[in-house]
């Protein structure tokens, strides 16, 4: 409706959920744009561009997650590049960044009760089939947790411009560190997003920690199988990957002494 109502002669929506659908052409006709905006029921990747006369000119979509890539946003854009676009559409967003903030997130005694036994728990979650949990770090008291470096870019994306063969192909960065500011325990990275619109500086969005506006996504709180001691002037290497829906970040290179009087699974190590 915002397109038609800027000037788009004809608008075509794709939505999977039958309710959805249902609803959305429902108010789209309410408020008189049936005869300009056309609701499918059905996933991009399913549409046909003979079905709707022809390749279109601007792509918008929010297929993002927390994570940035978990909806599958990378394989959807490359999909409609290749069969839905002009070779000059306009794709909104056109890009994004995935950062990770390394963080101390500790608990120790809550209303005068012992909850130690919690941090356990978290080394035990990084292990589990889903190995992050969703939080807004914006939200804790200042004591719940320590910021132990500034935010790490861990790969940035091109949705409008990057080679449409390439744009869904996983990627590993190895050339990335933790310039340690603040010593103390790395037990967790957060992974957030920010998201760029179109060129214009102004136009950008992020779901990080330092966004004072509380918005739907939260950040990704990855917790490490074992926590690491991290001394304030140390540079850790860090390596990161992704494919076309997760990223992954490791500490490749571990002294013992990184890890003494810490808790966490040391046999992945070998560690006794």
């Amino acid at each position: 409706m915002m397109a038609a109502r800027a000037g788009a002669v004809e608008v075509h929506s794709v939505e999977m959920v039958t309710a959805l659908a249902t609803a959305a052409k429902h108010i789209v006709a309410q408020n008189g744009f049936g005869d300009r905006v056309s609701i499918h029921r059905i996933m991009s990747t399913q549409l046909d561009p003979a079905d709707v006369g022809g390749l279109f000119d601007v792509l918008v979509c929010e297929i993002v997650d927390d994570q940035l890539l978990g909806e599958g946003v990378l394989t959807t854009i490359a999909d409609a590049r290749r069969r839905l676009l002009t070779p000059d559409a306009a794709v909104i967003p056109c890009g994004a960044a995935i950062y990770a903030l390394p963080i101390e997130m500790r608990i120790g005694e809550r209303a005068g009760f012992a909850l130690d036994e919690l941090n356990t728990f978290a080394t035990d979650m990084s292990l589990a089939p889903r190995a992050h949990a969703g939080c807004k770090l914006q939200r804790f008291p200042a004591e719940d947790y320590k910021v132990l470096a500034k935010p790490i870019k861990l790969f940035d994306f091109d949705f409008a411009r990057t080679p449409i063969e390439q744009l869904a192909k996983g990627r590993t960065n190895s050339s990335l560190f933790i310039e340690v500011e603040r010593s103390g325990l790395l037990t967790a990275f957060l992974i957030y997003f920010d998201l760029r619109c179109d060129t214009a500086a102004g136009n950008r969005f992020s779901n990080g920690p330092a966004t004072r506006q509380l918005v739907a996504w939260d950040q990704s709180m990855r917790c490490l199988p074992l926590e690491v001691r991290l001394t304030a002037g140390q540079r850790v290497p860090l390596t990161a990957e992704h494919d076309f829906e997760a990223v992954r970040v490791g500490v490749p290179q571990l002294h013992p002494s990184m890890f003494m009087d810490t808790i966490g699974h040391r046999e992945i190590l070998n560690q006794r």
